[in-house]
């Protein structure tokens, strides 16, 4: 999906929302700046969350919660590279079936680890040239690949008229 400068990743975030049961694991990638965070507050949004959502950057996991949900936002760029498994894996992996995990830098989160999701949907964000933002989403593991599409509709859908 070709997303205008004036798009934000959020809206995309949030109609994901709708869709995504708990227990998925979504791996965020793409550049620094280039709207990974910002995805993840629109899912939080659509969940009714109305608090601040940073960047997992600098603490490595965010952990927002609510009375019947609880989502993960781990950074595994600074922890790439190390041979032990990060600290907060133990947590994602115990918190699986219950909670949504988004792993920015999720390329380098162990395929073990991946596994043990019942769903892993890959979110690619690049961009074209300057001005525009490419979001790309790819269902790994799991079943559903209609919901995949029917979301995509939606984005595509809230995308400003040309």
């Amino acid at each position: 999906m070709k997303c205008p400068p004036d798009f934000s990743t959020a809206e995309c975030g949030r109609l994901l929302s709708r869709r995504l049961p708990p227990g998925a694991l979504v791996l965020l990638e793409g550049p620094t700046g280039i709207g990974k965070t910002e995805f993840v507050r629109g899912f939080l949004r659509g969940l009714g969350f109305a608090g601040p959502v940073n960047s997992p950057t600098f603490v490595t996991l965010q952990v927002y919660e609510e009375n019947a949900w609880r989502v993960f936002h781990g950074d595994m760029d600074r922890l790439a590279g190390r041979k032990e498994d990060p600290e907060f894996i133990e947590t994602l992996v115990h918190e699986r079936e219950i909670s949504w995990s988004f792993i920015e830098w999720g390329d380098t989160l162990p395929l073990p680890v991946r596994n043990l999701f019942s769903i892993v949907l890959r979110v690619r964000i690049a961009w074209e040239g300057e001005e525009f933002r490419i979001l790309t989403a790819t269902l790994e593991k799991g079943e559903g690949q209609e919901w995949v599409g029917q979301w995509g509709s939606e984005c595509r859908k809230s995308l400003p008229a040309d």
